[in-house]
Order: C-alpha cells, then structure tokens, then sequence
C-alpha cells in the first residue's frame, strides 16, 4: 500500500504472494542443559503492479516488501549447575540473526537495514529454596553498532534519517519469591 501523488489516500500497489514458516524448537539433552531457538522465513512477491495507483517510481515485480527480512533465527543454551549448599547457578548465551532488509517501497540504499548478529549473555544464581533470585547480564554483548530501522525521505529534503540500536548494556536484577 501507498500514498498516492495527489492526495494521502492509500491506495494498494499491486497484488502479491506472501509465503512463510517458522520453526520453534526446545532441546534438553540432560536435566540440566538446555538449547532452544527458532528460524523463521517468509517469501514476499508481487505478482501484478497497478501501475494506475502505484506512482511511486522503481516499483516493480522484483521490488522487496519494506520491513521484512527474508529470514530470522536465533539460539540459546543454559546449563545449570547445582552448587553444594543447594543453590544452583545458571550461566546463559543467546544469539540473534536478522538478515538486511529494506524499510522504503523503492528498497533504496539509503532505506536499507544492514543485517546483524547480536549475542546477550546472562548469569543467574538461585537459592535453595528458589525464594531469590539474582541475575547479571549483557546484552549486545559485542557492542555492535546497528540500526533497527531507516527512513528515507524524498523530495525536497531528501533526508535519510536512522534509529541506532541500544549498545552493550549491563544489568543486574534482585527477585523475591513469596
């Protein structure tokens, strides 16, 4: 859907075939050791162009639809160790694959989102009773400068503007069961 030239009225760009799937997955090769992640990817064509409403200019069959990447994944593993006095303590790492992708119909370069790799990190100690909690944690752990989203204006400004994702942040959490 787009704004046509004359007016903000919406009007549809063509018609198109969306395929997708996604994969959902939780592994515990032993009581202790967790793995879980997913993936995901979905297939965007137009097949038609109303080329009455579509007076956006570069617009054609091959166009990519804005803010969908063509797959995702990610994966996480835990694994918790009993201590001696019956606390356990769970070190955590998590990663998260975004391929690039287009924010603006044109998929110009200047509304283009690169792809990333981000990984969070986490480390949780809990009592033997589980009443407490405490957690420290990273994430972006490799402080990775990336953007979530672009927006590309045209005529007469003309302006790429972008919104950079948060960089490596550290937290610690303190929780009380009752």
């Amino acid at each position: 859907m787009t704004l046509s030239a004359n007016n903000a009225t919406p009007v549809n760009v063509g018609a198109a075939h969306i395929k997708g799937a996604e994969i959902e997955f939780t592994l515990r090769p032993i009581a202790a050791f967790q793995i879980d992640g997913s993936v995901s990817y979905l297939k965007f064509n137009f097949t038609s162009i109303n080329t009455a409403a579509a007076t956006i200019p570069g617009v054609s069959l091959n166009t990519q639809d804005p803010y969908v990447p063509s797959h995702m994944a990610n994966l996480g593993a835990q694994y918790t160790f009993t201590l001696p006095d019956g606390s356990s303590l769970s070190p955590r790492l998590d990663g998260e694959y975004q391929p690039s992708f287009f924010t603006d119909l044109t998929n110009t370069q200047l509304g283009q989102v690169a792809g990333r790799t981000l990984m969070d990190a986490r480390l949780t100690w809990r009592s033997p009773k589980t009443d407490w909690q405490v957690t420290f944690a990273a994430t972006n752990l490799t402080n990775r400068f990336y953007y979530i989203n672009k927006v590309n204006a045209t005529a007469p400004t003309f302006i790429a503007q972008g919104q950079p994702g948060a960089p490596r942040e550290w937290l610690v959490t303190l929780r009380r069961n009752f």
